[in-house]
């Protein structure tokens, strides 16, 4: 794409891939079409989500998702909506930066989305740069598919995976402001980092 390489903060550049790999990963919505869940994320243990995680590898970069982990209801292209855990391992440094990933089907796109979520210390907010997929249209209706990759910090990740021994049925919170609520296990949590664990210290 770039005639020249250019040199990035590693942080930032793993930042980067994970907004980019989370969408292109749904750009096309009959890739995304799950099917009905009879099963709550929460009902889901650890063992599992770190059993159905899928990877991808591009540019140094390790991509692990729990995008199948559990399959939300799907109601048609235009309502499409799916939340999962994202670690992206620099595999030249070792580096990790984990997200959580917000895709959802939307008529009008925003650049800026203010976003709140639970910490320790208490509710959290901060701006993230969504981004859009081209807008697509059936049965006259028109939809596009936005990304929000909300960063966390590794300590918070692994601050709620330790919840799940204590609370297997919990979940962490968020809220794209202004209304949009949302939940992703404790279990999840654990599942992931127990991956990306089990991929830097094999035995």
């Amino acid at each position: 794409m770039h005639k020249m390489a250019r040199r990035h903060h590693p942080r930032k550049t793993l930042i980067m891939n994970l907004h980019s790999l989370a969408l292109a990963s749904c750009l096309l919505l009959s890739a995304c079409a799950n099917q009905p869940s009879a099963v709550s994320p929460e009902s889901l243990d650890s063992d599992h989500f770190k059993t159905n995680t899928t990877m991808s590898d591009k540019d140094q970069q390790r991509r692990i998702t729990t995008e199948k982990g559990y399959e939300e209801p799907y109601e048609g292209p235009s309502h499409f909506e799916s939340t999962y855990l994202v670690a992206s391992i620099d595999q030249a440094t070792g580096k990790v930066a984990y997200a959580v990933t917000i895709m959802r089907a939307v008529q009008q796109p925003r650049k800026v989305i203010v976003v709140q979520y639970e910490a320790p210390a208490g509710i959290m907010q901060q701006k993230i740069t969504a981004q859009n997929s081209q807008k697509k249209c059936r049965d006259d209706v028109c939809w596009l598919l936005e990304a929000v990759s909300i960063p966390l910090p590794e300590s918070l990740f692994h601050h709620y995976a330790d919840l799940s021994v204590k609370d297997p049925h919990g979940h962490w919170s968020f809220t794209l402001l202004p209304s949009l609520k949302g939940q992703v296990a404790y279990t999840e949590f654990k599942g992931l980092y127990a991956k990306v664990n089990e991929l830097q210290h094999p035995r």
